[in-house]
C-alpha cells in the first residue's frame, strides 16, 4: 500500500481537433490516497487565477497533506509554493495550516499567509492548541530537482 493512487496534474493544449499533453506534474506518490482540494484562486488580487492543490502522502506513522500553488500566467504549471497543510507524526508533530486569502492578497501573492493550528511540536503538547500566522515567500519549498526526478517515473518503460 505504499502507492495506492497516483496524483497527476496534466496540462492539455488543444491543437485543431485534438488535445495534446503540454506538460505533466507527478504529485508525491508515497502513501498517496487522494486529493483534498483543487481550486483556482486569485491570490494576487489582480484577477489572474493560480492553481491551488492539496494532496496527501505519508508513511511510517506519518500522515500529511501538501499544499502546492502554481502560477498559470505564463501558460504552464509554474510551481511557486510547496508547503505542508497538514502533518501528523505520532505525538511528535501535529498541525494543520489553512491559507489566509485576505492576507495573501494584501501581499499581492508575493507571500502566502496561513493560520496554523499546532497540537504537538517536537513532542510537546499544546493545550489549548497554539495558533500562529506564518507567511511563506514565493518559491518556498519548491524543489525543481525533486519534481524532475519524480516526473521521470512517468517515462514509459522500454
Amino acid at each position: 500500500m505504499s502507492c495506492p493512487s497516483v496524483g497527476l496534474l496534466v496540462h492539455l493544449k488543444r491543437n485543431t481537433a485534438d488535445w495534446a499533453v503540454e506538460e505533466q506534474y507527478l504529485l508525491e506518490t508515497v502513501h498517496h490516497h487522494s486529493l483534498q482540494g483543487i481550486r483556482l484562486l486569485d491570490l494576487t488580487g489582480e484577477g489572474a487565477d493560480e492553481l491551488v492543490i492539496e494532496s496527501n502522502s505519508g508513511g511510517a506513522g506519518t500522515a500529511g497533506s501538501d499544499l502546492l500553488v502554481f502560477d498559470l500566467s505564463k501558460g504552464r504549471l509554474d510551481e511557486v509554493l510547496n508547503t505542508e497543510s497538514r502533518m501528523q507524526y505520532m505525538t511528535d508533530d501535529w498541525y494543520t495550516q489553512t491559507m489566509d486569502l485576505s492576507r495573501t492578497r494584501q501581499n499581492h501573492g508575493q507571500r502566502f499567509c496561513f493560520s496554523k493550528t499546532t497540537l504537538f511540536e517536537a513532542g510537546k503538547a499544546f493545550r489549548p492548541p497554539r495558533i500562529t500566522r506564518p507567511c511563506y515567500k514565493r518559491g518556498d519549498g519548491v524543489d525543481s530537482a525533486d519534481v524532475r526526478n519524480r516526473n521521470k517515473m512517468l517515462t514509459p518503460a522500454r
